[in-house]
């Protein structure tokens, strides 16, 4: 039987799920945004200010889709590290699940308030008879912040490890989220070593299977845009239908080729990709992964691999001759053998 990894019906939205506008430290004010994405063939924007939830529902059209949410901040207090820049952070973003749910969790009516302006603050909606939610960094309190977003039916990424200073001990305590930023162009742009497939690779040997995007995290710098993006797989581009794609994991991350198709079939996952050189699959257990390369001077290729056994995870990747590549979502080889 053949199980479709990526719809085989819908159309592609090219999105930016992590952005930041003239609401917190972004240069460009929201409509700005959107008319720069829109040049550049961008369909979907996520509006993720710092730690505070503006919606822009007016700014949604036939080609053009605003999605609510904000990024959560949860900064290392010790005070042995006096410079920000040492300072390990846990950073979440949180999407919201329509574009009518307008009340943001997780906010505190006065901490947390200098990465954002304050003129906002009158515009904020949240439920006035919840308790302020007060930040610690720590496993217990980022997973009950997650699991506060997952209840009111966020999608909930995990941003930027390496410019967070987090490694193996901090990011393999988290539970909950949705998807991990296996690209973060902002990050890279400042020299932040922010492409994270060994994250993943981490993640799925340790039983995680976490969706992969990439985003620009862009503070609207023209040079901070434009370089990672998700490429979404929904029937229409409405609110329902492209959040109803990101929660089902119907998406992968990019930062130049395409995947056309990605299906399984009788233990084995078949690939089509262009603007790509080559595809290779990556599974929990195998030390040298499969990798199939596209003839001389061709920019597309298809490709199979076995998916074994003993195999409990993976996820597949597609790289161009400049060495950028495109990410799947980790994969559970195991219920894929039990269909």
């Amino acid at each position: 039987m053949k199980t479709y990894l990526l719809p085989a019906e819908g159309q592609w939205y090219k999105a930016n799920l992590h952005s930041h506008t003239t609401v917190s430290d972004g240069a460009w004010t929201p409509e700005e945004a959107k008319a720069r994405y829109k040049e550049r063939g961008y369909s979907i924007l996520a509006y993720t200010d710092h730690d505070i939830m503006i919606p822009h529902p007016e700014l949604a059209g036939e080609d053009f889709l605003p999605l609510t949410g904000f990024e959560l901040s949860v900064v290392d207090p010790d005070p042995a590290l006096t410079v920000f820049s040492q300072k390990r952070n846990c950073h979440l973003c949180f999407l919201a699940p329509t574009m009518e749910d307008t009340k943001q969790v997780l906010w505190h009516r006065r901490l947390y308030h200098w990465g954002f302006k304050e003129e906002y603050v009158p515009l904020v909606k949240y439920d006035e008879e919840s308790v302020d939610f007060v930040r610690d960094y720590t496993p217990s309190c980022i997973n009950e912040a997650i699991a506060i977003g997952r209840r009111a039916g966020y999608f909930i990424t995990y941003n930027h490890p390496a410019w967070s200073l987090e490694s193996y001990p901090e990011y393999m305590a988290y539970e909950g989220f949705h998807a991990m930023e296996v690209v973060n162009y902002g990050s890279l742009y400042t020299g932040c070593l922010d492409e994270n497939l060994h994250v993943l690779s981490d993640m799925i040997r340790g039983g995680k299977l976490p969706y992969a995007v990439a985003a620009d995290d862009n503070h609207n710098r023209t040079e901070d845009s434009f370089g990672g993006f998700t490429m979404i797989k929904a029937p229409a581009l409405t609110y329902p239908a492209v959040f109803a794609a990101l929660t089902n994991g119907d998406f992968y991350a990019s930062e130049g080729p395409l995947f056309d198709e990605v299906y399984y079939e009788d233990g084995r996952v078949y690939v089509k990709a262009r603007e790509a050189v080559s595809v290779s699959y990556h599974p929990d257990i195998r030390r040298q992964p499969c990798i199939v390369r596209a003839e001389e001077g061709k920019t597309s290729l298809t490709a199979s691999f076995e998916v074994r056994e003993h195999e409990s995870a993976f996820f597949l990747v597609a790289r161009d001759a400049a060495g950028k590549f495109a990410c799947t979502r980790a994969y559970s080889a195991k219920a894929l053998r039990e269909e």
